[in-house]
């Protein structure tokens, strides 16, 4: 159930720069995500935010004055409400509430703001990687471990869109991956860290066969970014709300590839 929590976190993120009109740099959103959960302590200072947040209470003080608020004390109250507010909406309230009819309207809270997924992403890759994807017709999509399963939704919606897509990690025999690249005109690696060693061998290979290959990352100076002619950065919420909380990259991921398809869609 870890995931629940992280969840509503960002879905009250999503909520507070649609009630506000802002949008939030990735600093003062990693203030909001470390606010959150203590928006109801009253102990919790603005220096003890900053120290959280690793930035500092005049920080903290223009993003209050950026959301329109007149103190901490309105922001963490408001931050309160929409948490709570959200977390009635998409949490079963009954025990026989219908499970499907509460994914839905999950799955319509999140969809609707899809752009928040994406508004940190440069523009300039972001319609790289758009007009990469129009205009090719075999793709090799290259992942290993969790972005694995990522990289094969992917693959099955680009085929939806008649594209011919082959998704690969690195159990596939060098000479056999080889092979394959000499019959597609474009690569996408998607890799969390960009530092994978298995991967580099790959990478290597694409370079060779003088494909353009496409980073999907949240880490631009990655080891493997050397060997890519365009990075996709993907900003990653790996707050310190709790000891065991996971990275969000992969929740991201999955909006985002949602975004590229209904992007395609339109062209």
């Amino acid at each position: 159930m870890r995931n629940i929590q992280e969840n509503l976190i960002l879905l009250t993120v999503q909520e507070l720069e649609r009630r506000t009109q802002a949008t939030l740099s990735v600093v003062e959103e990693e203030i909001i995500f470390q606010l959150i959960p203590q928006a109801m302590n009253k102990h919790f200072t603005m220096q003890k935010l900053a120290n959280q947040a690793d930035t500092s209470i005049s920080a903290i003080a223009r993003l209050i004055n950026t959301l329109g608020f007149s103190g901490y004390a309105e922001l963490k109250l408001t931050l309160n409400q929409i948490y709570q507010e959200i977390q009635q909406s998409i949490l079963p309230s009954a025990a026989n509430a219908s499970l499907q009819q509460d994914l839905h309207q999950l799955y319509r809270f999140s969809s609707q703001q899809l752009q928040h997924f994406i508004h940190h992403v440069d523009l300039a890759s972001l319609e790289y990687l758009i007009t990469s994807l129009r205009s090719a017709q075999h793709i090799v999509i290259l992942a290993t471990g969790f972005s694995a399963i990522i990289a094969q939704s992917l693959a099955y919606q680009l085929q939806q869109l008649g594209k011919y897509c082959n998704c690969v990690d690195t159990i596939m025999p060098d000479e056999s991956f080889q092979q394959l690249l000499k019959f597609h005109s474009l690569v996408i690696t998607i890799s969390k860290s960009a530092q994978t060693p298995v991967l580099e061998r790959r990478m290597q290979d694409i370079q060779r066969a003088q494909l353009p290959n496409i980073m999907i990352t949240t880490n631009p100076k990655g080891l493997l970014c050397q060997y890519t002619d365009k990075i996709v950065t993907i900003a990653d919420y790996t707050q310190r709300i709790s000891p065991d909380l996971t990275s969000l990259f992969q929740l991201k991921m999955i909006f985002f590839c949602e975004f590229l398809i209904l992007a395609l869609n339109k062209s």
